[in-house]
């Protein structure tokens, strides 16, 4: 066994479901604690990622990107560090598993006051976790009901992908693209 693969069973162990070295735990609120440790192969250290998921937001995103779910994938996430006090952290053996696993419950207790809607936006603050930041934004705004706030972060969102054109646009146009087909919220913006 490998410290990566004895952190999983022992996450699974606690109550987390997941497979391939990634696993959720549903908390509160539609929010799920997740944490990937990294292909369960060989290699004997583990620099996990942690993260919390709500899950409407993420189906949200896969669906209007066009993509298939993904039921492990993190709303916030970075690598345990980040999340714990900004440095990059990895363990070796002879660290052990109960040792990994006692910060990863810390960097959950630092994620914990992040699992609300209208706290998403903080999180975007650890390093690393900024990924999907603006499509995230988009539906958080969607999920809270504000039209004006949808419109807002589109506006960003095409700032921040749309700069130049090219494949990154073009995702971000067709996701667009799936949330005004669905009506929400009409086009006030005008062409492009």
């Amino acid at each position: 066994m490998t410290l990566r693969q004895d952190v999983f069973r022992a996450l699974r162990s606690d109550g987390f479901k997941g497979k391939n070295g990634v696993c959720k735990r549903p908390d509160a609120d539609g929010f799920s604690f997740v944490v990937s440790t990294g292909p369960l192969n060989k290699r004997t250290d583990i620099s996990p990622t942690v993260g919390i998921r709500h899950d409407e937001i993420e189906n949200l995103w896969y669906d209007l990107s066009g993509l298939p779910r993904n039921e492990y994938s993190a709303t916030i996430g970075a690598n345990l560090g980040y999340v714990l006090d900004g440095t990059y952290r990895d363990w070796q053996p002879p660290a052990t598993a109960e040792e990994v696993l006692g910060f990863i419950r810390q960097g959950f207790d630092k994620l914990r006051p992040l699992m609300h809607l209208d706290r998403i936006r903080d999180g975007f603050a650890i390093p690393g976790s900024d990924m999907a930041k603006n499509y995230t934004l988009v539906l958080v705004e969607l999920v809270r009901g504000d039209a004006a706030g949808v419109e807002r972060e589109l506006t960003n969102a095409y700032d921040a992908y749309c700069g130049q054109s090219g494949e990154v646009c073009d995702q971000f146009l067709k996701f667009e693209a799936n949330l005004r087909e669905r009506g929400l919220p009409p086009d006030t913006r005008g062409p492009f």
